[in-house]
């Protein structure tokens, strides 16, 4: 794994690689060799979906905020980065989608506020 990437197995049967931020580095880097253990059962496989849900429900309870479970979290990320000005297609790519369509379907209700002023420009 290249340090920098986290590679996801997911709905589909597909592998996508996501690229991590310093944040997310500093996270894994608490874990054992520096790998993100986080995402591995205790025997070293993949993480189950009702795994990762556990973990994150435990996780919410250490944080002392509402219990989320992993899909919140995609839709959070998702919402940040088309929030942040990231291209549709991006995004779309990242959750992966097989096409912008479905992303858009989901999430073109965060965009129209970025339509505000747009025509502005048009003298």
């Amino acid at each position: 794994m290249d340090k920098k990437t986290l590679t996801v197995f997911g709905k589909g049967q597909k592998y996508r690689t996501i690229p991590l931020n310093e944040t997310c580095l500093k996270i894994i880097a608490r874990y054992k060799d520096n790998e993100p253990t986080i995402f591995l059962s205790k025997n070293v496989s993949t993480l189950s979906r009702h795994g990762l849900h556990k973990r994150c429900v435990a996780a919410s309870k250490k944080a002392k905020i509402e219990q989320f479970g992993p899909h919140a979290l995609r839709h959070y990320f998702a919402t940040r980065l088309l929030l942040k000005g990231v291209n549709m297609k991006i995004v779309s790519m990242l959750l992966g989608h097989t096409s912008v369509k479905t992303t858009e379907k989901v999430y073109i209700h965060i965009m129209p506020d970025d339509l505000n002023g747009v025509t502005d420009i048009i003298g």
